[in-house]
């Protein structure tokens, strides 16, 4: 797939039965140097999110950043130092289940208290970052994968999510700039959006409407990589546009792919691909899913999150490219190679060096 990472699980299974050594044990990471890693990841996703609340309240331009103008009534959606608001959205939709499974998990009530007020930093700045698809990766993935390892985090997160949302309705705005501008309309714009979607308009579901009778003539192997809905199509054409109107839904010069990632692997591997990429990411995902549920404290947050931001990427791929991108693409395949490595770290080890790591950094 066009610059999509790619990755090397072996099942605990093929291990016992082969005696094959894991990918992880050959990369070296230990326990400590796993969370560690975590830990970077976080903190600048968190610190992204304080440039973006301070640019909502002072100014879009602080410290020279941008913002871009949204098509539904948004004046700026907010990117912090990440350039673009979707991905943005979608590093913030892979930091907030590490925050809100801290705020149920963590052992002490101070570790807690921090990562209740990161979840709430983390979920204004999404709202303000105006991305729908981070939205709905954030929301959709953690309620999903969340309520497979620890409810009361998806209660916590619901009642978090409410209160951000509020917050970013009332939030004082442009403090440092012109006065009497209009105010961005949180649910305004977002209305205007469904009402667009619901109505047919929507380009997201234009392109799935033309995906269906090429997928009905290619639909077990695709039209081939680099044909279809990517960068690669875009950069060197190719007749599968031509052939099915595709090249008459990119009409504006700035749309280069079809905005849906898991779309275009179906078109272009068909379904023997998109089954064979899944398996991929299952293999990865059912051992830390399945430590994260045994597991407690530090460890449970860490295995837990890597698992749920992994879900939350892949919602989020349903409106954008994530997995094409190499910056997201790359966080989606550390997370989940992170996650290996500590699924398959002896219990009593990962406990005390990720409760070691996350007490220092509470």
């Amino acid at each position: 797939t066009d610059g999509a990472a790619a990755t090397v699980v072996v099942s605990e299974r093929a291990v016992e039965r082969h005696g094959l050594k894991p990918l992880a044990r050959i990369v070296g990471y230990d326990p400590r140097q796993a969370l560690a890693s975590i830990g970077a990841f976080l903190a600048l996703i968190v610190a992204g999110a304080l440039v973006a609340v301070a640019q909502a309240i002072l100014s879009p331009n602080l410290l020279g950043l941008t913002a871009l103008t949204g098509r539904f009534g948004e004046l700026y959606r907010l990117a912090a130092i990440f350039g673009d608001p979707n991905t943005f959205a979608a590093f913030l939709s892979a930091a907030i289940p590490f925050a809100l499974f801290g705020a149920t998990g963590l052992w002490t009530l101070r570790g807690r208290r921090i990562a209740l007020g990161a979840g709430f930093l983390l979920l204004l700045a999404l709202w303000l970052s105006y991305s729908r698809g981070g939205w709905l990766g954030a929301i959709g993935g953690f309620v999903i994968g969340g309520l497979l390892v620890d409810r009361r985090a998806v209660a916590v997160g619901v009642l978090v999510a409410v209160i951000a949302f509020a917050t970013a309705v009332v939030l004082p705005r442009d403090l440092l700039g012109p006065t009497g501008e209009k105010r961005p309309d949180v649910v305004g714009s977002t209305i205007g959006r469904v009402e667009t979607v619901s109505a047919g308009g929507d380009l997201r579901v234009l392109f799935i409407v033309n995906a269906l009778p090429i997928l009905a003539d290619h639909p077990i192997l695709g039209v081939g990589p680099g044909m279809y809905g990517g960068a690669a199509a875009d950069l060197f054409g190719t007749p599968v546009y031509a052939r099915y109107g595709t090249d008459r839904l990119f009409s504006s010069p700035t749309q280069r792919t079809v905005d849906d990632f898991w779309l275009h692997l179906l078109v272009e591997t068909g379904l023997l691909g998109l089954l064979t990429y899944w398996a991929m990411i299952l293999a990865a995902l059912t051992p830390i899913m399945r430590s994260a549920r045994r597991a407690a404290g530090g460890r449970r947050v860490a295995l837990a999150g890597i698992a749920v931001a992994a879900i939350c990427l892949a919602f989020n791929s349903l409106t954008t490219m994530l997995l094409e991108a190499n910056s997201v693409a790359f966080a989606f395949w550390f997370l989940l190679g992170i996650g290996t490595q500590l699924a398959w770290a002896p219990a009593n080890e990962s406990s005390r060096a990720d409760d070691r790591i996350l007490a220092a950094q509470n």
